[in-house]
């Protein structure tokens, strides 16, 4: 496929669906990022996973549910004492 790209110098493919309703965009670089990192961790969509980090601060929860919503995979918390009980408590 690279080679056929490089050829007839093409850089972009567009994807599109029955109608020709552009659904996305596949680049010479996606296919030498799959070449070259073929154990990505990505989800059911072919995205590379996210993750994310939170302290133990008044504020934990709200940042908590605005990271949910963004669509975040993977949550931390990251505290140098994670004996405390705002670890123990935030973590429940």
């Amino acid at each position: 496929m690279q080679r056929l790209l490089h050829e007839h110098r093409i850089e972009k493919i567009l994807v599109v669906d029955d109608d020709f309703g552009l659904k996305g965009l596949i680049t010479v670089k996606d296919f030498d990022k799959a070449e070259s990192f073929p154990h990505a961790c990505k989800d059911e969509f072919g995205q590379l996973r996210v993750g994310a980090s939170v302290g133990t601060s008044p504020d934990t929860d709200e940042r908590v549910e605005a990271l949910i919503r963004a669509g975040v995979d993977v949550l931390v918390v990251d505290t140098a004492h994670g004996h405390s009980r705002n670890v123990l408590s935030g973590s429940a």
